[in-house]
């Protein structure tokens, strides 16, 4: 099968979309399918980690830092992605076009030639009313050709009935496809040893407003007054570290809770495995990559009780859930996972076992490919 995969975003320069992208072209590759890609990259923040045996294409744009885009490189990556896509669907026949966001990476479906069917792959910003906190005005703008797009679209694919829930309050006329990102479990494998005590906690996430860092933060500094021993550790990056380092430092957390920066994705997997507990209450992850990451190292993980996080997390079996910017709940999830270190290795261990049965790159990549050859059977009709 001849695949061209395309988004904006590309690992490590991304969110949880971009590694999704990265490991389903790395997956379809080695199943034997002829896979390309189209991405797009900001040389000032390094090189993207390009695929043996995957042709890609880069689409230079400027970012407004190394995890965020800024409205001017989106547009840039559309106009010289829609002359991109031209010329390779015009030289290439493809039997399937996956578009990772209908928009905006969806717009370059305008430039598609020889009329090779696509799919959008929803990973949140693009539906209307999911994400209301970002792209306010742009989504309103783009709201009708956004129809258009997923319209026409031979298929559509959602991270998280969350996700295909919020969709269809919007387009309720078209069907969506429930598929998750996977994980490389050749990547990722489960801790050997448990400590007896819940000592060690770790946060990984960009250090933006959605991710509730200063909320996590708060409650565990209540925690930590009776459990003294305890350490949390933010790894991370983005636009709220000046303004969350004052808070440790203000609030006198600076012995217990370190911003710990950038990691290299390489290097997350053995590092995870360094602590007891992950910690992370995002309320606005459509999905949450970072959460099967975790569970693949085997941590019983905590979450706040809302969009992707919440249906990868089964509560009382691979983790608790806390009340959405609830501190008072937050606490009291934190305060049952540091009473009950037994409880947490168990829900570690069953975490583990379901990344495999639910999430590895492998069952991901066949849903993706039963999807692309009905409609290969339908277009032959």
């Amino acid at each position: 099968m001849n695949i061209l995969l395309a988004n904006y975003e590309y690992k490590p320069q991304c969110g949880g979309a971009g590694f999704a992208t990265y490991n389903l072209a790395k997956e379809l590759n080695r199943q034997g399918h002829q896979v390309e890609l189209i991405i797009g990259w900001d040389d000032r923040f390094g090189q993207p980690e390009l695929l043996d045996g995957v042709k890609t294409y880069v689409v230079k744009l400027r970012k407004k830092s190394v995890h965020e885009s800024s409205p001017v490189g989106v547009l840039g990556f559309i106009v010289k992605g829609l002359l991109l896509i031209s010329k390779v669907t015009k030289r290439n026949r493809y039997d399937v076009i996956q578009f990772f966001f209908s928009v905006p990476t969806g717009l370059l479906k305008y430039g598609i030639r020889n009329n090779i069917p696509y799919v959008c792959s929803l990973r949140g910003i693009d539906v209307p009313s999911a994400r209301k906190d970002k792209y306010v005005f742009l989504r309103n703008i783009l709201n009708i050709v956004n129809r258009n797009i997923v319209k026409n679209a031979s298929a559509v694919m959602a991270l998280s009935n969350e996700l295909a829930g919020w969709f269809h309050n919007v387009y309720n006329d078209i069907p969506v496809e429930i598929i998750p990102n996977g994980l490389d479990n050749t990547v990722f494998s489960r801790k050997e040893e448990y400590n007896s005590k819940i000592k060690r906690v770790v946060t990984v996430a960009r250090l933006i407003e959605c991710k509730n860092i200063e909320l996590s933060m708060r409650a565990f500094k209540r925690v930590h007054e009776t459990h003294p021993e305890i350490i949390l550790d933010i790894i991370g990056e983005g636009y709220l570290h000046e303004t969350l380092e004052n808070v440790i430092r203000d609030e006198n957390m600076s012995e217990y809770i370190c911003l710990k920066g950038y990691i290299e994705p390489s290097e997350i997997a053995s590092k995870l495995k360094e602590y007891d507990l992950f910690y992370l209450l995002t309320i606005a992850d459509s999905f949450g990559q970072v959460f099967i990451e975790a569970m693949a190292c085997g941590l019983p993980v905590i979450c706040a009780d809302i969009g992707g996080p919440k249906e990868i997390v089964v509560e009382g079996i691979t983790g608790l859930k806390a009340k959405p910017n609830d501190e008072d709940s937050t606490v009291e999830v934190l305060e049952y996972a540091i009473q009950h270190p037994e409880v947490m290795r168990k829900y570690g261990e069953n975490g583990y076992r379901r990344v495999l049965e639910e999430y590895s790159i492998g069952s991901v990549a066949k849903k993706h490919i039963e999807v692309y050859k009905k409609i290969i059977q339908k277009e032959k009709r």
